[in-house]
């Protein structure tokens, strides 16, 4: 896979999908569900495992410019890209004897997100259908783990932003987030999709979303057919993921 320009070797740690089994099986039956990247920052607090107001997106070191240009005060400055979806996953990244495992100190964060059912995927093969299919629809796509910031890179990305040096994370915001969520060990599918009243955004012309506007645009929803994926994944229950080992059958 192309990771920034860079060609990296795909891993061959499988993915996992927790969520309900009527979302599993429609990812089973092809149907590759995407949120607005937004939509995490505006979960309620009481979402321990999702809400993060600064879930995919660049902490931005406001002096003054934000609230001049939106004419209030703007709380949480941040630099987003607001064309983007994803799909997110846990990945696995431990290994013994060729069995793979969820380590005990991420057990607690896939429970907090309070679902039954997990598909485990095969990383390499899903990543080509993904590819393909988004080629095929003409829509950019970028696939990879999460960039895990702590509170002292935040303050120093802010530091270099004042200073005028932009960070290679400013391109990709939507992969970024807080090292609280660590443990998650997140991987996630972005899709670039440009709603209509973005494209003046998107040729370079200055705009402003009210509250309306904004909520819709977290609330979207993008859906990409990548075909069935019966062949590479396995259905088990979240429990029978954190209790038990994996292995790949030839």
């Amino acid at each position: 896979m192309l990771w920034l320009g860079v060609e990296v070797e795909m891993s061959k740690f499988p993915l996992v999908r927790i969520s309900s089994q009527k979302h599993i099986e429609e990812l089973r039956s092809g149907q590759l569900f995407l949120r607005h990247v937004t939509f995490y920052q505006r979960l309620e607090s009481n979402d321990n495992a999702r809400s993060d107001v600064f879930d995919g997106s660049i902490p931005f070191p406001d002096n003054g410019t934000l609230a001049s240009i939106a004419k209030e005060d703007v709380k949480n400055g941040r630099i987003m890209n607001l064309t983007s979806y994803v799909a997110c996953f846990y990945h696995f990244h431990c290994e013994k004897n060729g069995y793979f495992y969820v380590p005990e100190e991420d057990k607690p964060a896939l429970r907090e997100f309070k679902r039954d059912t997990a598909l485990i995927i095969d990383a390499d093969d899903f990543e080509s259908r993904v590819k393909n299919a988004c080629d095929k629809g003409g829509i950019s796509s970028l696939m990879g783990d999460v960039f895990y910031i702590s509170p002292q890179q935040e303050i120093e990305i802010k530091d270099q932003l004042q200073n005028g040096y932009i960070p290679k994370i400013i391109h990709i915001p939507q992969f970024v987030k807080s090292s609280k969520f660590s443990n998650q060990h997140e991987y996630r599918v972005s899709v670039d999709c440009t709603p209509d009243y973005l494209k003046l955004h998107s040729k370079g012309e200055p705009f402003l979303l009210d509250a309306e506007e904004f909520k819709g645009l977290s609330n979207s929803t993008k859906t990409i057919n990548i075909g069935s994926i019966e062949d590479i994944s396995d259905l088990v229950t979240v429990e029978e993921l954190l209790s038990s080992y994996f292995r790949e059958e030839a």
